[in-house]
């Protein structure tokens, strides 16, 4: 395995659904076919994640702009961390087939 599918959400997030369920065998020793179909369920569950709820997006801004004022946001603001959310998850989604 290559440093970049190390880092790759995409592969972190098919090993934890392998990983939430009962097994016998690592990760390391599945067939090729087994790995896919769990990247397939972990494409499937970033992509549910691209429709983030209206608390979502305001913690997002929250984090980026590091405020902690409990106020209402603009529109616009809303957009803007919304936009980096899907950002963020289009990348995680175009990544390679491990």
């Amino acid at each position: 395995m290559t440093m970049e599918q190390q880092d790759s959400i995409l592969l972190r997030v098919a090993r934890a659904i392998y990983d939430a369920q009962p097994r016998n065998r690592p990760w390391e020793k599945l067939p090729h076919a087994q790995q896919e179909y769990c990247v397939t369920l972990a494409r499937a569950a970033i992509e549910a994640m691209k429709a983030p709820t209206l608390p979502m997006v305001r913690a997002g801004f929250l984090a980026i702009t590091d405020y902690e004022d409990d106020y209402d946001l603009k529109v616009v603001v809303d957009l803007r961390a919304n936009a980096c959310w899907m950002k963020m998850l289009d990348a995680a989604l175009s990544e390679p087939m491990p």
